[in-house]
């Protein structure tokens, strides 16, 4: 069942076991970091649970894929309610049906409320599973009717192994921080703009806009994702620097194609704290631009 997924032995083994058991929950929780399985993982269990394939799944009758699309990327009273009603339909084949949830954090407090009735009360043959990133946004009540699973990053050997299969270089795996959805984006063009502004400090509004431009997807949670990249990028772009400085071997560096630079540098702790300021701003629908400033501001005055 999940013998070509990577990682997360431990719930390989629980899901395998209660499936065998007949012991599945009606409600599961998978929590953990972005790019790690849990979707991939969801649908495998949702393929055995419905008689098909991890390919087919998609297309089931049964199968129901909810996701935020709302302007904020929350999940909307209206949404849930479709959800509930749907739970109480007869399935089209005898096997129940199964609803997935992406970012369940991200609910209404009254969409929330509304669901949390359906999983108080599980409909037979019906099961749940809500994907989020950290389970402890997730509403109190809605948390203790569903059994959680944290899902952990994959290990540096792992991505490699796989990018390997693939034909992909394999020192993606070292920046991809144990998630497979950040070694496989294309981070050429990010890297190329994003280094070339902290190197050279060009045209500051010209280079805010080239980023825009990039990081362009209307799905607010694939927008959010790719300003993470924009954020982790400046933060190991910068470590490297400190790291040549401080004489560290070549090896240890992220982005090792890099030349040292000879300007001076914020330290760490500071460009931290900027990213944390631009990720909490970009979180509250502040223009991209302006947390984008906010972080690289700091190469004005150095």
């Amino acid at each position: 069942m999940f013998e070509h997924l990577l990682g997360n032995f431990p719930v390989k083994s629980y899901l395998t076991r209660a499936m065998a058991q007949n012991q599945l929950p009606h409600a599961l929780l998978f929590a953990g970091p972005s790019g790690v399985g849990k979707s991939l993982f969801a649908k495998a269990l949702a393929a055995s649970l419905l008689h098909t394939t991890p390919e087919a799944v998609a297309q089931h009758p049964d199968f129901h894929e909810m996701r935020a699309e709302s302007k904020s990327a929350l999940h909307t009273i209206e949404k849930i309610r479709e959800v509930i009603d749907e739970v109480h339909v007869s399935s089209f084949r005898p096997f129940g049906k199964v609803f997935l949830i992406y970012d369940a954090d991200r609910m209404q407090a009254a969409a929330a409320n509304a669901l949390l009735k359906t999983l108080e009360e599980p409909v037979a043959g019906t099961t749940f599973i809500l994907l989020t990133e950290s389970g402890q946004d997730i509403l109190a009540t809605i948390r203790s009717r569903c059994v959680a699973l944290a899902f952990q990053p994959l290990t540096e050997g792992e991505v490699a192994a796989f990018l390997k299969s693939k034909g992909l270089p394999e020192h993606r795996a070292s920046l991809a921080q144990g998630s497979l959805e950040r070694a496989l984006v294309d981070q050429n063009s990010l890297e190329k703009i994003v280094f070339t502004w902290l190197k050279e400090r060009p045209l500051y509004h010209q280079m805010l806009k080239q980023l825009e431009a990039l990081v362009e997807p209307e799905d607010p949670i694939e927008k959010l994702t790719q300003a993470e990249h924009i954020f982790s990028l400046v933060l190991m772009w910068t470590r490297d620097q400190h790291a040549r400085r401080l004489g560290v071997s070549k090896e240890h560096f992220l982005f090792p194609q890099e030349e040292a630079v000879s300007f001076s540098l914020p330290s760490i702790e500071e460009v931290c704290q900027r990213i944390a300021d631009a990720r909490i701003g970009f979180q509250r629908n502040i223009k991209l631009s302006v947390c984008l400033q906010h972080i690289f501001s700091y190469t004005q005055t150095i």
